[in-house]
Order: C-alpha cells, then sequence, then structure tokens
C-alpha cells in the first residue's frame, strides 16, 4: 500500500529523475552526475533491489550503513572481491586493510543521503530515510592523514632507478615530484600548468610558476579557492635539472606543460592518472620504492615541503602561506603580517629548501635522456 499523499515509483527511475532535477546546479566538469551513476546509485540499488520508492524502509538504509563500514576500497580490482555484490557485504567481515577510506565513507553518506532527502521532499516516500546515515564517521585531521616523508623515502622516490637510470616513460612522472617536493603545491595545480604559466616575475625577472585559473590556454583550467592563485619561485635545483630548458621545448608543440595527462571528472582532474600511478604503482610496488607506510601519497610531498620549512629553518606558517596556497590564520596581527607578504617577502622562504642530506640531485639522470624525451626526438 503507497504511503499516503505519495508517489511511488521504480528506484531506478527515482535516480533518473533526481539527476535530471540537479544537473543544471552541478558544475559541468564536476564529475557528480558520473559519481552518482557509475557509484552510488548502483550501490543502493544493489543492497535494497530496484524496489518501489514507498518499499524503501529505514531497516534497508541500517544495512546500507553496515555495508558501507566493511566495504573494500577498489572492490572490482580485487580478485577476491570483484564477483561479490555489495549486498553480500552485510555477513562479511574485510580485514581493515581493505576497507573504503573514512572520507570516501564520508562521501557515500553524503551523496546518497542528499538522495534520500530529496525523495522526501518529493514525495516519493514518507519517511526520513536519511535517519541512518546520520552517524559520524572518525577522520584523521589532515596532518594525520598524510605523513610527511623520512629522508630514506625520499632517497627512494629521488635517486629510484628510474631517475637514475632515465626509465621515466613520460615527462609528468620525471618532473611532476620534482616540482612537488620544490614547491609543495598541490597535484592538480602542476599537473594543470600551461608552459605560459611558467614566467619571469617582472620585478626580480626570476622564473616563476604562476598557479591560476586563467582559461585562456586552457578552458578546464581551475582552482578551488581564490587565494590558491600564487607566484611559486622555479627552485634552482629544479633549474639546474633543465626544467626551464624543457618548458621551452614544450612550448613549440603545446599549450600545456604535460600534455600527456587527460582531463577527468572528478576530483583529481588532470592528476587523476598522475595520482594513480604515483600512489598506486610507483610509491608503494616493491618493483619501484617499496613505501607502504600508511599514511603516505603524493600530497605528503606537500606536507614534506611544510615540515621541512617549519622545523629545520624555524619557518612560520604565516610567512610562508601566501606561497603555499593557505588561508592566513592568527591573531589580527598575524594575519595582517601575512597580508603583507606578498611574492617579494615570502619567495625567500622557498629558497630555504634543501633536501641534499635525503637525496642526491647529482645522480639524478638528465629529463633529456629518459624514455620520453627519447621517444618525442
Amino acid at each position: 500500500i503507497p504511503q499516503q499523499n505519495t508517489q511511488s515509483i521504480p528506484l531506478s527511475e527515482a535516480c533518473e529523475k533526481f539527476i535530471a532535477t540537479h544537473r543544471s546546479g552541478w558544475k559541468a566538469t564536476g564529475g557528480m552526475e558520473q559519481s552518482y551513476r557509475t557509484t552510488m546509485f548502483p550501490f543502493l540499488i544493489d543492497i535494497v533491489s530496484d524496489i518501489p520508492t514507498c518499499d524503501l524502509k529505514k531497516i534497508h538504509i541500517t544495512d546500507l550503513v553496515e555495508i558501507l563500514h566493511v566495504y573494500p576500497a577498489n572492490k572490482n580490482k580485487k580478485f577476491e572481491y570483484q564477483y561479490l555484490s555489495a549486498k553480500d557485504f552485510i555477513n562479511i567481515d574485510t580485514p581493515d586493510e581493505d576497507r573504503m577510506s573514512p572520507i570516501t565513507k564520508k562521501k557515500y553518506l553524503t551523496q546518497i543521503g542528499s538522495f534520500l532527502r530529496w525523495l522526501k521532499s518529493s514525495d516519493f516516500t514518507s519517511i526520513d530515510l536519511d535517519a541512518p546515515l546520520k552517524i559520524r564517521i572518525q577522520t584523521a585531521r589532515p596532518v594525520d592523514q598524510r605523513s610527511a616523508f623520512s629522508n630514506d623515502e625520499l632517497r627512494k622516490i629521488f635517486n629510484s632507478k628510474e631517475y637514475l637510470q632515465g626509465r621515466h616513460s613520460t615527462a609528468s612522472r620525471f618532473w611532476v615530484p620534482l616540482i612537488g617536493i620544490f614547491t609543495g603545491a598541490r597535484l592538480n595545480e602542476i599537473c594543470q600548468l600551461s608552459v605560459n604559466d611558467i614566467q619571469e616575475e617582472p620585478t626580480t625577472k626570476r622564473w616563476v610558476f604562476s598557479f591560476n585559473q586563467d582559461t585562456t590556454d586552457n578552458p578546464k583550467k581551475s582552482i578551488k579557492r581564490t587565494h590558491h592563485a600564487r607566484l611559486v619561485p622555479v627552485h634552482k635545483n629544479l633549474i639546474e635539472l633543465g626544467f626551464i630548458d624543457y618548458v621551452k621545448a614544450t612550448k613549440k608543440k603545446h599549450k600545456r606543460l604535460f600534455p600527456e595527462l587527460p582531463y577527468v571528472n572528478d576530483a583529481n582532474k588532470y592528476g587523476d592518472r598522475l595520482q594513480r600511478w604515483f600512489n598506486r604503482t610507483y610509491l608503494k610496488s616493491k618493483k619501484h620504492c617499496g613505501i607502504t607506510r600508511e599514511g603516505t601519497s603524493f600530497h605528503s610531498l606537500r606536507h614534506t615541503v611544510m615540515s621541512h620549512l617549519a622545523t629545520d629553518h624555524k619557518v612560520t606558517g604565516n610567512q610562508v602561506a601566501s606561497g603555499m596556497g593557505h588561508a592566513t590564520k592568527g591573531n589580527e596581527f598575524d594575519i595582517r603580517y601575512a597580508k603583507t607578504g606578498d611574492y617579494n617577502a615570502y619567495a625567500k622562504y622557498f629558497d630555504l629548501i634543501n633536501f641534499k642530506d635525503a637525496f642526491d640531485l647529482k645522480l639524478i639522470k638528465p629529463w633529456k635522456f629518459h624514455v620520453f624525451a627519447r621517444i618525442a626526438k
């Protein structure tokens, strides 16, 4: 019997109506529709089946939450899980190391919760179906989630056989980690750079990275916050490795600095392919770096730079906030001080970045002798 004053339709039909209703409010490049179509709705329907919306009960959503707690990350890529349905996990206790991260679980709760609330507001149910989703997912602070690399780990990354023997197959695999460790920039900020974003700063005539959302050369370029736009010096070690020569050579044929990186409609955008390679293959595989310590990822390079400046050079967060694309924090004096710190004030702190005790720059094979450069000839 349909719930009073409601219209019951198949759950799959409700999913389509939800997307049609919300599509105009989603960013075209945000990946929300793809997320719902390929992940959230299949997960929900797999658990509760394609039942009429008025047959949905809170017990269905309670089961969904229990499954979510044990659901494996990258399920379809793991042999022991790929042939199981989502509903099967109601009776499976997966190892902690196989489960989705707290941040991913929270994403599921948020997006599915939005859909369930819409069902009620649109009179496809009269029940507060999202009530079981209102649980607290314990997430670690960003500083705990992503650990800084140790000197030994940095040596494994930058004095690996890939760097020493010229084995990098793409320019991005060679340059992006190096740019990360000498600027502390975010992955997508680096991966979406245009060749014109490598500029000479007008007053000092020094080469800088311009992290911006200027879409002149690339209409899909974006930054999340206005204060993320900034100039960062091109470190002398990058110049010694031939970075400016690489920029000039690339500029002859391409507008983007790393044209081999495709745009992907999700949070990683241009950084998606590079992040997958770095985190899953290069970093963790015993054939490469063999770094499996929990909390390490590409973002650890950013955390390593900030920790290095704070610990080894006593540089405060506000002194480099603008250069790192951070909002300033602290009392009124601290914030006012930081706002006066334009490029010319914070650039000097980036010159302090020095990891010579971790890896030997001179051992790295010049980029022109790597696989990607030889192929391009």
